[in-house]
């Protein structure tokens, strides 16, 4: 197993995961997105105890899962204390999950986030909401979780 996560470093190293900034479990999660997204290396840096609110390249896990439509790796991100309705000091995101996961009509992920406390009124960075994005090929199901709120 050690001799394992010394060469997992030593790769991810060369990949430009590494900093003073970033915690061991931290690196974990930037090297599960270079250059492809490595999903069971997601799942074991969130088990080793990453920052969920601290994507290399999103502003967090739960928004990469909600858009990549990984639902195992929401439900592991959620169930881990990830915020469903990240934000930076106020800042709008691009997306929000929820937004997301509407806009990808994937009721799994609508219904993941909402039972994780997601706000349906939360406005991203297009000025919408996740209602905004529900459409006439919307799932029935997600008109019945969002309305339902």
């Amino acid at each position: 197993m050690m001799r394992g996560l010394i060469l997992f470093l030593i790769i991810f190293s060369s990949l430009g995961c590494t900093s003073t900034r970033l915690s061991k479990a931290n690196e974990m999660m930037c090297r599960a997105n270079i250059p492809v997204y490595d999903h069971d290396l997601a799942v074991r840096a969130i088990e080793a105890g990453a920052s969920l609110d601290a994507h290399p390249t999103y502003r967090s896990w739960v928004t990469f899962a909600a858009e990549k439509g990984n639902n195992d790796l929401l439900e592991l991100a959620l169930r881990s204390g990830g915020n469903p309705n990240p934000g930076f000091d106020g800042e709008l995101v691009p997306r929000t999950p929820l937004g997301w996961a509407v806009w990808r009509n994937d009721p799994i992920a609508v219904s993941l986030l909402i039972q994780s406390g997601a706000s349906i009124d939360t406005l991203d960075g297009q000025g919408r909401t996740p209602s905004d994005y529900i459409t006439r090929q919307t799932d029935a199901a997600i008109h019945d979780l969002i309305s339902a709120r």
